[in-house]
């Protein structure tokens, strides 16, 4: 007769061989919030990137695009860090450490809902509430809304999905002491590594902070900015040595447009063989750092071959009617500011005063005392404010930054082609020489 002992021993043996889909299932679930966890490290490390003003190529800066995010304003903000340190480095460091743990619990086997799966759910659940305050601060305090950090916040909650059956930790299957010993020992480990990788970042976080103030201007034009520590512009062109065909490829496939320089303030000489049309926010931060990076930029040799061209775009709905915010109060104002100093001609002291102490927020009384001391006549300069010339010829200005596609500022725009990314700048610069005659390369040490 067939017995139910040996029923059940035989249907065990004839389940031996299959997978413990149980067990798949809960390291599959593992596996994916680790994926989460990286995905939320890199965005951080991005964030971080960008609270310094470091560039972050083409992806992030689309994903930040001024006319759709806020992440600016985020940054600028005083929620964006706390006793001084960036949240973006606070997140960074949290999700490297939860990933740490997500590791040791997959190389140690341990099922989901053992320590280190329940202590990495409980690590997420507090994240989550820390996102959503984050997020009512940016909906309520703030006002805008920083893409990439939402992104983040999607880690944390798609990591807290994946995690969740760990709070239901079965009664039925007592863990061994070996499998106990091992949860214990990644706990631990756990704390020790998140210890070190919170130092780490803050390390990483000084380190990031001291090169955006010495040498963030590197990335954008090959030399660094006229800033108030009077760094020398010694160093080399990027790029020079390199073959042309190995240099700004996204550039090259740009289409030249037909860029209007009717009327436009110009610094260089207007014949050069490379026009560089800027459209800038005077209170745009990347704007001011590459204004006064481009200072140094023409005193090395590429400097009497290049021209370059203001026109504002300024990241105020007050004016822009096609942005859907105002992202920098004031901006109408000071570019207005501007279209009168171009008029009454002493536009780039007025430029420079500008981005050398930019203002907060400022009004029209604001605007006339940085036009006086720039110089400019304080009667002829409030009559030019009040003029329709002066709103006609900023509305001019962005009427062609909207055809022109641009999006965000500072947008470049050399002999035609749009630069994609900053990064790009230098060696766009140079490959246009090249096709004009030009030869600078002798100014790059490496060049051949």
């Amino acid at each position: 007769m067939w017995s139910a002992t040996g029923g059940m021993d035989k249907l065990r043996a004839s389940m031996a061989g299959l997978p413990d889909f149980r067990g798949a299932t809960g390291a599959v679930r593992l596996g994916l919030a680790f994926a989460a966890a990286a995905f939320g490290a890199v965005v951080s490390g991005v964030l971080l990137l960008r609270h310094h003003g470091l560039d972050t190529g083409a992806l992030a800066a689309a994903v930040c695009d001024p006319a759709s995010s806020g992440c600016e304003e985020v940054a600028a903000s005083a929620w964006s860090t706390v006793a001084g340190v960036p949240l973006a480095a606070v997140g960074l460091a949290f999700f490297v450490s939860l990933g740490f743990l997500l590791a040791l619990a997959l190389l140690g086997k341990a099922p989901l809902a053992s320590r280190p799966g329940r202590l990495a759910l409980g690590l997420v659940t507090l994240a989550l509430v820390v996102d959503l305050f984050l997020f009512g601060v940016q909906a309520f305090a703030i006002g805008s809304y920083c893409s990439l950090c939402i992104w983040t916040y999607g880690a944390n909650g798609a990591a807290f999905l994946l995690l969740l059956p760990a709070r239901r930790r079965s009664a039925t299957i007592p863990a061994m002491h070996s499998q106990f010993a091992i949860e214990r020992f990644a706990v631990r480990a756990f704390w020790l590594a998140a210890s070190l990788v919170a130092a780490a970042v803050l390390v990483i976080n000084v380190s990031l902070s001291d090169r955006a103030e010495d040498s963030v201007d590197l990335s954008i034009l090959g030399v660094r900015s006229a800033a108030s520590d009077g760094l020398p512009a010694e160093l080399p062109l990027r790029g020079a040595g390199l073959a042309p065909q190995w240099r700004n490829p996204t550039f090259r496939q740009q289409p030249v447009q037909e860029v209007s320089l009717e009327g436009v303030p110009v610094k260089g000489d207007p014949q050069a063989p490379v026009k560089i049309v800027t459209f800038s926010d005077f209170l745009c931060p990347s704007c001011r750092r590459f204004a006064l990076a481009f200072d140094q930029y023409v005193e090395g040799p590429t400097g009497p071959h290049v021209a370059l061209y203001y026109r504002s775009y300024p990241l105020d709905s007050t004016c822009a009617g096609h942005m859907p915010r105002v992202l920098h109060p004031g901006a109408c104002e000071v570019a207005r500011g501007g279209t009168c100093a171009n008029l009454l001609g002493n536009f780039w002291d007025y430029h420079d005063a500008v981005y050398r102490a930019p203002p907060n927020g400022p009004d029209l009384d604001d605007v006339v005392g940085i036009a006086v001391g720039a110089g400019l006549d304080e009667a002829a300069f409030r009559a030019c404010m009040a003029e329709p010339q002066a709103e006609a010829a900023l509305q001019s200005d962005i009427a062609e930054g909207v055809r022109l596609g641009v999006m965000g500022t500072p947008s470049l725009f050399i002999n035609g082609r749009k630069v994609p990314t900053l990064d790009e700048f230098a060696d766009a610069v140079l490959w246009e020489l090249e096709k004009a005659g030009v030869d600078v390369s002798g100014a790059d040490p490496d060049g051949e």
